[in-house]
């Protein structure tokens, strides 16, 4: 099961200079051979590495609050029991931990969400499984979120009604999934993916980009923001190469 997990990431225009620093990053720290489809709108046209693919989900988006409407369209057009998800600004900023990501998938028979950053276990009321898991509780005040984490499809699509932004599904998607009877998972103290809290907040895709990791002390490496500057992706000041 964890060997066909594709990675679906949700993008838009004004957000497309983050597209390539999110796909050196990604196969930097996890695998080329892993399938990443980015979800986007207007035609993207710089080139992309092979493990990574673009699909507009429509011809523009018009406002933010489409989102939900676009995403849900996408995830029924696909036959995925399992998906990874997140937005592109959740850029990875160290190595994957792929044997805390390979144990915790022993889980997914049994889960319709596993979170994949510290966010999860920062966010949730929750009990301790063993001294690598948690499962969340059906009363804890988070149990939906877009950051990165595997979604059984059919649920997360139950999260998705039309005209919802990012922020509005997970607010909404809190409140629904109290009581809901599904099964949660995420790590307990460690990371599997250490990304980004947000690289670039609010769309200010000008400023530079937050190096810092989610919910935990450290950052992205110094040599792998010089390599970063040496390849013409991002300025000395962390600004993104436009």
């Amino acid at each position: 099961m964890k060997d066909k997990l594709n990675v679906y990431v949700s993008t838009c225009k004004p957000y497309y200079p983050l597209i390539k620093i999110f796909a050196f990053l990604f196969n930097r720290f996890w695998d080329k051979n892993i399938n990443v489809t980015i979800l986007g709108y207007e035609p993207y046209e710089e080139e992309l590495p092979k493990n990574f693919k673009f699909i507009s989900m429509a011809p523009t988006q018009h406002n933010v609050s489409q989102w939900s409407t676009d995403v849900a369209r996408f995830m029924r057009s696909i036959d995925d029991e399992y998906i990874i998800f997140t937005p592109e600004d959740l850029l990875i900023y160290d190595h994957v931990d792929i044997d805390l990501f390979n144990r915790i998938c022993n889980y997914l028979s049994d889960a319709s969400f596993i979170g994949l950053t510290r966010a999860t276990q920062v966010n949730s009321q929750h009990k301790v499984i063993d001294e690598n898991f948690i499962e969340l509780d059906q009363t804890s005040n988070c149990r939906c979120s877009v950051i990165w984490g595997i979604w059984k499809r059919e649920y997360f699509i139950n999260f998705l009604p039309d005209g919802l932004t990012p922020w509005d599904v997970e607010e909404d998607g809190c409140r629904r999934a109290k009581n809901d009877g599904h099964r949660m998972f995420g790590t307990n103290g460690k990371s599997i993916i250490r990304s980004a809290p947000s690289a670039i907040r609010k769309g200010q895709i000008h400023k530079p980009i937050n190096f810092n990791f989610i919910n935990e002390p450290g950052h992205l490496s110094f040599d792998v923001i010089q390599e970063m500057i040496d390849m013409g992706y991002i300025n000395a000041d962390g600004t993104i190469k436009q």
